[in-house]
């Protein structure tokens, strides 16, 4: 018996210490993450308001991390380069994405799925948007402009950046709630949106505060309302009513937060958290929010408020978009309205059929050179006859583009054509049909910016990784 307690107690203490360490291993790994730098993903362009925010705050969070915070930007496509190479990346932490309403605008067009991807860390800013008229304009209030926009159905204009982006859904959305309507131009850059007000092209100007305020201050433009919940406290806009004091229950502005990809282990998550909320509450950030006069509203949500938040912008902006006829009645994105796709909805495959009826062309006179006759030319499958097959393989790959992708029915159609044209090196056929692939996405797509067809389902997700 004696023995046998021993051993008990032998076998009790070593499962204890055996308990003890893991906590231990446990809760190393939890107080030394991170061990080497994170990495924080722009989606814009360098040089913009929300780069420069993103890197000021990784220089203040860093102090708290005890490690660099590297600034990367990735902004093609309007931030889906971004969401997609955070989401491919390992869910260990090492990566912190900067997100505002565009991300939720990708979500809701179909663009990119971001809340099946994302966590929220943290929402620290607000940027409140205003709406104003030229010093000389007639209105002086925007219940004078409203009550005539109501009389005038589409008459009055209003610009903003890119069609279906933030600017096109905080004007209408204020509109559809006011009950009138009103003209949306799309303007390439700021600078333009200012000087069509100023210039009398447009009625109505809209923009942040921070950009909106000095206008104010210089006498070229008269504020009429701003968005938000209460009157802005700031003598530029004293007097100057809030979107609820006109009955109109819309609010949305801009903002920035952080997320990061799901599947980041909680302890891992809550140490980003901490240092992220220690970073809000840092003098040098209540300094930069005076800089950038985002400091008028209070822009701080914790994970769950901001996680909450994602899901009631997202109704907002899929009803309006509904109304605004950007989403079709399955939900999805209707592109002959998005900025940048110049050729319309199907536009892509009517360009490759144009592209293809050229090559048909060129392909018909050399066969009928090599092969001596016409029906030679439409005999299946033979190198000096290719034709009918070239035909098939085109009508394929533009059906089949808009299912399976660009990228994946390019691959296919540049391959088995090739075969079919009598090559027969399978090694050399798909090290050639790769880099035409690449090389054919990175032309249309980067360096044209043509629209590309992402498919369906398993293709439609893949296309976000390639282009």
């Amino acid at each position: 018996m004696g023995k046998k307690l021993k051993a008990l107690i032998c076998l009790g203490i070593l499962t204890i210490m055996a308990a003890l360490g893991l906590t231990g291993c446990a809760s190393s790994q939890t107080t030394t993450f991170p061990k080497r730098p994170i990495e924080m993903v722009i989606p814009f362009g360098a040089g913009g308001a929300s780069d420069i925010f993103a890197r000021r705050y990784a220089d203040i969070v860093k102090d708290y991390l005890g490690v660099p915070v590297t600034c990367v930007n990735k902004s093609a496509a309007g931030t889906v380069e971004g969401m997609a190479y955070t989401a491919s990346q390992p869910s260990d932490g090492y990566l912190v994405l900067e997100i505002t309403p565009s991300v939720l605008i990708k979500d809701v067009t179909g663009e990119f799925p971001f809340k099946e991807h994302f966590d929220p860390l943290i929402k620290v800013q607000n940027d409140l948007m205003a709406f104003g008229v030229a010093a000389d304009s007639p209105f002086n209030t925007m219940e004078e402009l409203i009550a005539y926009a109501k009389e005038h159905p589409g008459e009055l204009k209003i610009g903003g950046l890119s069609p279906g982006g933030l600017d096109d859904y905080i004007a209408n959305g204020f509109a559809l709630d006011a009950g009138f309507e009103w003209t949306y131009v799309p303007y390439k850059s700021g600078s333009e949106v200012k000087a069509a007000v100023l210039g009398g092209e447009l009625d109505v100007y809209q923009d942040k505060l921070s950009s909106f305020l000095p206008l104010v201050e210089s006498g070229d433009i008269k504020a009429l309302v701003v968005l938000n919940d209460k009157p802005v406290d700031t003598p530029l806009l004293e007097g100057v009513p809030c979107s609820e004091d006109l009955g109109v229950d819309f609010t949305q502005g801009s903002w920035r937060g952080f997320c990061v990809a799901k599947g980041v282990p909680e302890d891992v998550k809550q140490v980003l958290i901490k240092a992220f909320n220690d970073a809000y509450k840092d003098p040098r950030y209540a300094a930069l929010e005076e800089e950038m006069m985002t400091n008028l509203s209070n822009g701080y949500m914790d994970p769950e408020q901001y996680g909450q938040s994602w899901n009631e912008e997202s109704t907002s902006l899929h009803d309006t978009f509904k109304q605004m006829g950007l989403l079709d009645e399955n939900d999805q994105l209707v592109a002959s309205d998005i900025s940048g796709d110049v050729l319309g909805d199907m536009g892509f495959p009517m360009f490759v059929i144009g592209l293809g009826i050229i090559m048909l062309v060129i392909i018909f006179f050399q066969s009928l050179k090599k092969a001596g006759s016409v029906k030679a030319v439409f005999a299946f499958g033979k190198p000096e006859s290719g034709m009918l097959s070239t035909i098939i393989m085109l009508g394929a790959y533009v059906a089949s583009m808009n299912y399976i992708g660009f990228a994946v029915s390019t691959f296919l159609f540049s391959f088995l054509n090739a075969r079919l044209m009598g090559y027969k090196n399978y090694k050399v056929l798909a090290i050639f049909t790769v880099i035409f692939t690449v090389l054919v996405v990175l032309i249309f797509g980067k360096v044209f910016y043509v629209p590309l067809p992402r498919g369906l389902g398993f293709f439609r997700n893949l296309s976000y990784y390639v282009y």
